[in-house]
């Protein structure tokens, strides 16, 4: 990989852009570190006329950079394959000695939406945070971890009572996956080369939500956020990006999968396009 490059991609299911970093909003001092070393975009348009609100093709879309119509996943059906290739097989692919890692507890995620050459997979036990982040942990106490590794996180997608970013149901469980993040984080800088390396942090979430539900087309169920940072508490590295992103309309297919490759110097062929503000 050049320059010790490593992806670490954290998926935080049903969470609202605008259910962190505003006025009431739930504090969370792990992704707010990240932001304010980093980029924030509180908006990230999910959706839309080309796929529902709902995890599966959400996820796709994170992951592959195209919508629905071209990735093939229209549904949470766990039969739908990826038509479009999986970014973390195109690290692959670039890099053959690079490793891929995904945990996750949504049969999906580590079963038809994962990337085709993944290295290690491991399932959690449903809505078990604790067990994903420790087998993240444990990935980052290797000598040599994991190139790139998907950390998903499931309990924000509440479905009840409200995914109101002021509601306090919600906020709790934001605030829960936000402690579970701060594990990781600690885990990360702990690691004994740390300085040596340059991890891209990307923080995300598949689809919003209104009411106790998700799956159409209103603003709050479209609303996704974007947090990007490549030298959390490591200085020496210099800034992918920094600041407040909003200022430019990003959707789901740019979000993630074209900064990923930009960042590593590898090219986009995705339908998405990376933010103007970001890039080495």
């Amino acid at each position: 990989m050049p320059g010790n490059k490593h992806i670490l991609l954290i998926g935080i299911d049903g969470l609202r852009g605008d259910a962190i970093q505003c006025a009431g909003c739930v504090q969370t001092p792990a992704m707010s570190a990240l932001i304010a070393g980093g980029a924030f975009h509180g908006n990230v348009l999910a959706g839309g006329t080309k796929q529902a609100t709902v995890s599966g093709p959400g996820w796709s879309s994170v992951f592959t950079g195209f919508w629905a119509d071209k990735h093939g996943v229209t549904s949470n059906t766990t039969t739908l394959p990826l038509k479009k290739t999986h970014v973390f097989d195109q690290i692959k692919a670039a890099w053959p000695t690079a490793t891929t890692a995904v945990v996750g507890d949504w049969f999906n995620i580590t079963h038809n939406l994962r990337p085709a050459l993944a290295d290690f997979v491991v399932a959690n036990a449903a809505k078990n945070s604790q067990q994903a982040t420790d087998a993240v942990k444990g990935w980052l106490s290797w000598k040599h971890p994991p190139t790139a590794i998907f950390y998903y996180l499931h309990n924000v997608d509440v479905h009840a009572p409200s995914y109101d970013p002021l509601n306090a149901y919600y906020q709790g469980k934001i605030a829960g996956e936000d402690q579970q993040i701060q594990q990781v984080l600690t885990a990360l800088t702990s690691r004994p080369n740390y300085a040596n390396e340059e991890w891209l942090i990307v923080v995300t979430s598949d689809h919003g939500g209104t009411g106790s539900s998700h799956g159409g087309q209103t603003a709050a169920e479209r609303d996704t956020l974007l947090i990007l940072n490549n030298n959390h508490q490591n200085p020496l590295k210099p800034s992918y990006c920094l600041g407040n992103l909003g200022g430019t309309a990003l959707t789901q297919v740019d979000g993630t999968t074209p900064h990923i490759l930009d960042f590593l110097g590898l090219p986009n062929t995705t339908e998405g396009q990376k933010h103007p503000a970001c890039g080495n």
